[in-house]
């Protein structure tokens, strides 16, 4: 089978742009082995403590659980000193692992025991020693101490249990450990399992309001700050808003971040806050109306799940967006329409992307909303050349399996005669890809963007640019 958003697979076409291509779900995988007859599942209904144990000996999970469950539901307490006893004996790390699990679950795991567990030389053992933490509903500070030492472990899959385990534990200390772990040089380079994993025990933490505020006494860097952020988007609390409130003026968050953040800090702040928050947007943002809206769209519906509505000074600042927005009404297309086809609606539009440098939610100029078909092309106003101008583009050239239509560009031109700087394709991805023209012998002259979409297929014919650097044109 193979993935797609497409579900009703008879109302879109084969070759509908929607269909992933790239990605599949394996349903089954069966073991046939060299011909000889597998092996059958023990019978562990009837058995004693001790053949419990040595079943537990396997790579097999299924067996080692039901191995698990015969011991905890079946024989309960008394198996706990024959458990104990055979912990004292020299066994395989899968049987550690199933007398940690059997111990827990009979409430009877001392702690001692359980330090030993994360102290092992088995990765295996010490990973479910961190996940019997995770799921105990009290531990004593000496075993919360070791789980946060084990942050630090050598295996990566450890320190991906210990921040779990961690993040089941409120506690000041614990939270900031979850922080230096995420500086961590091995987050750095990339490990995006633990770092996620992080963020999930980070919100275990913040969901208690004195670990929250203590944590804000500790000295955090602006990437600690942003990374508590990211966070507090997922918490409904005033403490997570108030942080919020302080990242939305001094941190340099994403678009879709900042739209977040106006909703959760409107939800859960006072109506004096909120005018607060406006003040700050409007004076870190002076010049950027379309994103001051955005956001004031963003309040206006985190106060509703309060059940308030505009008032005072958000009424204001409405007011004001409005005015400049009719203001620029009588002013020349930013971008004239110059179809290709008679009679062909123009198909450009705004629609919402990512790029490759990891900005995410970015309005883009596209061709896409018009329909695959439809071709077209659009010229910008004209501008003072810069030496460098930059801009992400996105899109395609045609069927990927195919060779490139080199119909879908963005380029560069002198106004004066139309002569072309520079032009670049369309980069044959959905992720916006980062392009430069260098106009330094061109700079201070007049010149053009154009935008052409000149492909005429069902699919993967469309082409989009935004992020134009320096703000030249919008």
């Amino acid at each position: 089978d193979f993935y797609n958003r497409i579900i009703g697979h008879y109302e879109v076409p084969l070759d509908h742009p929607g269909r992933d291509r790239f990605r599949a779900r394996i349903w089954r995988v069966e073991y046939v082995g060299d011909g000889k007859t597998p092996p059958k599942a023990p019978n562990l209904s009837e058995a004693d403590v001790d053949r419990l144990v040595n079943s537990m000996n396997t790579q097999n999970v299924p067996t080692l659980m039901r191995t698990i469950d015969e011991l905890s539901d079946r024989h309960g307490q008394e198996a706990i000193p024959a458990l104990e006893q055979a912990w004292r004996t020299d066994l395989t790390s899968p049987q550690r692992v199933g007398v940690l699990w059997a111990l827990h679950r009979l409430d009877a795991l001392p702690d001692d025991m359980l330090l030993s567990a994360c102290e092992s030389d088995s990765e295996m053992v010490r990973i479910h020693a961190a996940r019997v933490i995770g799921e105990r509903s009290s531990s004593s500070p000496a075993v919360l101490e070791r789980a946060v030492a084990m942050l630090r472990d050598p295996s990566a899959l450890v320190r991906r249990a210990a921040a779990l385990a961690v993040g089941q534990h409120p506690g000041v200390n614990r939270a900031y450990a979850l922080i230096l772990a995420d500086r961590a040089e091995g987050v750095l380079e990339g490990d995006r399992h633990l770092h996620h994993a992080i963020k999930i025990a980070l919100k275990g933490q913040l969901q208690s309001p004195s670990v929250f505020e203590e944590l804000q006494q500790r000295e955090l860097t602006n990437r600690d700050r942003r990374l508590v952020a990211s966070v507090c988007l997922a918490l409904d609390s005033p403490e997570a808003s108030s942080f919020l409130m302080e990242a939305v003026s001094s941190l340099d968050l994403s678009e879709a971040d900042l739209r977040s953040a106006c909703t959760v800090i409107a939800r859960n702040v006072s109506v004096e806050d909120v005018e607060s928050l406006q003040q700050i947007v409007r004076s870190r943002f002076p010049d950027d109306r379309n994103l001051q809206f955005e956001l004031l769209t963003a309040i206006a519906a985190g106060l509703r799940k309060q059940g308030e509505f505009a008032h005072g000074k958000l009424r204001g600042w409405a007011n004001d967006l409005a005015t400049a927005f009719l203001d620029n009404v009588s002013q020349p297309l930013s971008w004239p329409g110059l179809p290709t086809k008679p009679n062909m609606d123009n198909p450009w539009g705004l629609e919402r992307r990512h790029s490759a440098d990891g900005q995410r939610d970015t309005l883009f100029l596209s061709s896409l909303p018009g329909g695959e078909r439809a071709v077209s092309s659009l010229r910008s106003v004209e501008f003072e050349l810069p030496e460098t101008l930059s801009l992400f583009v996105c899109g395609h050239l045609g069927f990927p399996q195919e060779a490139a239509i080199e119909k879908n560009f963005v380029r560069v031109c002198l106004a004066i005669d139309g002569r072309e700087l520079g032009r670049a394709l369309a980069p044959r991805n959905d992720l916006a890809q980062k392009v430069t023209f260098h106009l330094k012998a061109v700079a201070g002259q007049r010149g053009y963007l154009e935008i052409v979409d000149g492909i005429d297929v069902p699919a993967y014919a469309w082409i989009g640019i935004s992020r134009i650097e320096p703000p030249v044109v919008t």
